[in-house]
């Protein structure tokens, strides 16, 4: 079953929950891209002109890439299954059932307590971790993944009890 068939499959299950990239993810190159922009702008220096709008252009493409991940970057956790898909150039997709997932870690440094977002790791059979940074509310992501593995774990508990 392709990643497409998968897709659909979690858009038919109820969604749980749902965020995206926060948008951290395009404000450090818009931020360069500016401030190439303005160096250039502002220089009596017409070789350090030069170069800041060099630098302006590589921060351009560099800001379209980045809002392009955030627009087409998506994180869903539905009653059965877990979609992480990040990225728009080097995409990144995890497709999971609850079942497999052996747990998660939510990591936040200051910045992204401040400005809610952090990384979240997936801990799945096999020992295999799948990490995806700049998630906005990552917290509550990782409460509702955790509420759903626990749901799981004590509907087994009764299976086997």
């Amino acid at each position: 079953m392709g990643l497409e068939a998968n897709v659909a499959h979690v858009h038919e299950d109820r969604p749980v929950y749902r965020t995206g990239l926060h948008w951290i993810t395009i404000s450090v190159p818009l931020l360069v891209s500016l401030g190439a922009f303005l160096i250039g702008f502002l220089s009596q220096n017409s070789e350090l002109s030069g170069l800041a709008v060099l630098w302006s252009g590589f921060g351009g493409l560099w800001v379209a890439s980045s809002l392009l991940s955030w627009i087409t970057s998506e994180f869903v956790l539905s009653e059965e299954r877990i979609l992480l898909k990040s990225g728009f150039l080097g995409r990144r997709a995890l497709d999971i059932g609850i079942a497999k997932v052996q747990g998660i870690t939510v990591k936040q440094g200051m910045l992204g307590r401040w400005l809610g977002f952090g990384t979240l790791t997936v801990r799945r059979d096999g020992g295999r971790e799948d990490r995806f940074s700049h998630i906005a509310s990552v917290l509550q992501l990782g409460t509702h993944i955790a509420e759903a593995l626990g749901n799981r774990d004590v509907a087994q508990r009764r299976r086997e009890g």
